[in-house]
């Protein structure tokens, strides 16, 4: 989605239970996450097939908010 707002602006807005920030230029929808691999990185499978990588910076934000869903 193209927008004129920065990632940082959009998180503001977003719901923080359905949307979580997995890397400095990504913010994903946790609805639409199928799966997550949790080896030596994070890599979350969407529904739509994606494959998406987690950063270090941003691991334990995302395995704390997706497990409480």
């Amino acid at each position: 989605v193209l927008t004129g707002k920065s990632l940082k602006e959009l998180e503001k807005i977003l719901t923080p239970v359905l949307f979580v920030r997995i890397h400095n230029s990504t913010i994903i929808n946790t609805q639409f996450v199928e799966s997550y691999l949790t080896e030596n990185d994070i890599t979350v499978r969407m529904k739509n097939g994606t494959i998406l990588g987690v950063s270090r910076r941003r691991k334990q934000e995302f395995l704390s908010r997706f497990l409480k869903l």
